[in-house]
């Protein structure tokens, strides 16, 4: 037998012995999700004892699946607390210096010295400063926020 004879007949037992032998791999596919599940709330329910104190506890206990709750079917809105939205700064104080009046902000640790009309980090913009407030427009949401003094202990 020739060398090259002998490579390819090594090479087609090679093959061979893959097809045989090799198992595929597994491949890890993350799951697809499509955002954050909404949360359903539903209704307490009652204690099984409480709803079948007549039977014996050797009975199986079935609820009535197609049983109407009047808590079930309240408005979202009921069962939710408004939240008050978390104010972005926190207003220090005023200063006029020359007749022009500036407002001193916290936000993340940093004081900011702000004049109407600033722009502050590109997404908050100055509307105007008043007797006790500071009048400031979101430019992302559309909002707009008046922070006091009385908004923060």
């Amino acid at each position: 037998m020739t060398m090259r004879l002998k490579m390819l007949l090594a090479l087609l037992l090679a093959i061979a012995a893959l097809a045989v032998f090799d198992r595929p791999a597994q491949v890890a596919v993350p799951e697809i999700s499509e955002g954050p599940a909404r949360v359903q709330r539903t209704a307490a329910v009652a204690p099984a004892q409480a709803l079948f104190a007549d039977t014996e506890p050797d009975d199986a206990l079935v609820p009535d699946l197609f049983a109407l709750n009047a808590e079930a079917s309240a408005p979202e809105e009921a069962l939710e607390p408004p939240v008050k939205p978390a104010r972005p700064f926190t207003l220090l104080g005023f200063k006029r210096e020359d007749g022009v009046r500036e407002a001193y902000l916290l936000r993340n640790g940093d004081v900011l010295k702000v004049r109407a009309g600033a722009v502050l980090e590109q997404r908050y913009r100055v509307l105007a400063l008043t007797d006790d407030a500071v009048d400031i427009k979101d430019n992302v949401s559309g909002a707009a926020l008046r922070i006091g003094f009385e908004d923060h202990p």
